[in-house]
């Protein structure tokens, strides 16, 4: 066993002894499987010193535990290092490493609306009711018809005059009303004309109803609206009112419409106009219209 360990022991250790031993001008060291040789005392070596030689101590057993603490090693590997801690050594502002990567905190208005809609999220959203019942579209009454027909049943020249015939026809059971009519070079004529009549016909067969022969149907499509009335009572005051002025109006009834109050007869709109605004200065508001 000590044959074996020798050599190993001389392979390692044998270079630094023989440099030693030329350092020192030694040689003639003779070595065989138990250790050193002795040499006769006072031979000569070298430059005629006196070595003296001393057998060398047995080196150490290597421990088969020792080498079983070593850590394996992998061929072609190294072992992988240790990952490195993070530095605790303060920045230039005298911040940690993980307080300078540290993100700044938001604004205070980024966490108000953070938190409104968190708020918002969370509140309990009222559910939707059923839709309200769909009202019927108002009924809208159609226009009345046109009604630009009338029956002329006497024209004067003076106004008194007229107003007596008109008092005369009272008589007789019919109302006519009395209207001013420019008529150009014939002048101006104060006219009494019964009812308003959609058509020539209709005209026509009023006339022989009234048994007034002599009735003449004429165009007279404008007028002067002083109101509408639901209650006729509330359109008879206006017509009394206007009546007190020297006025003469007339109702025209048509099925489902309220009641209106008309003021005149007239052929063109100008005439109808004219008629409006001496109204209007004694205090009767109307506005020309087709009758």
């Amino acid at each position: 066993m000590n044959a074996v360990r020798l050599p190993l022991a001389l392979r390692f250790a044998g270079p630094l002894i023989v440099g030693a031993l030329i350092g020192s001008g030694a040689v003639g060291l003779f070595l065989d499987g138990g250790g050193p040789r002795p040499a006769s005392a006072g031979s000569p070596v070298g430059s005629g010193r006196t070595v003296v030689t001393k057998p060398l101590p047995p080196l150490p057993a290597s421990s088969p535990a020792a080498a079983d603490a070593r850590e394996p090693m992998v061929r072609g590997r190294l072992p992988e290092a240790p990952a490195a801690a993070p530095s605790e050594t303060p920045d230039a502002a005298g911040k940690l490493p993980e307080e300078a990567a540290a993100p700044p905190p938001p604004p205070p208005s980024v966490v108000q609306d953070s938190a409104a809609s968190a708020a918002a999220a969370t509140r309990e959203i009222p559910s939707a009711g059923p839709p309200p019942p769909e009202s019927a579209p108002p009924v809208v009454a159609a226009p009345p018809e046109p009604r630009p027909f009338s029956l002329l049943v006497e024209s004067l020249r003076r106004r008194e005059n007229a107003l007596a015939a008109q008092r005369s026809w009272r008589q007789r059971g019919l109302n006519p009303y009395l209207v001013q009519a420019e008529l150009g070079e014939k002048g101006t004529w104060w006219r009494l004309l019964l009812g308003a009549y959609r058509s020539l016909p209709e005209a026509l067969a009023a006339r022989r109803e009234l048994g007034i022969g002599e009735a003449v149907p004429v165009k007279t499509p404008f007028g002067n609206l002083a109101g509408e009335f639901s209650d006729p009572q509330e359109a008879a005051l206006l017509r009394e009112r206007i009546a007190a002025r020297g006025w003469d109006a007339y109702l025209l009834e048509d099925p489902g419409r309220p009641l209106r109050l008309v003021v005149g007869a007239f052929a063109d709109a100008a005439s109808a106009e004219k008629q409006r605004r001496e109204l209007a200065a004694q205090g009767i508001e109307t506005r020309t219209v087709r009758r």
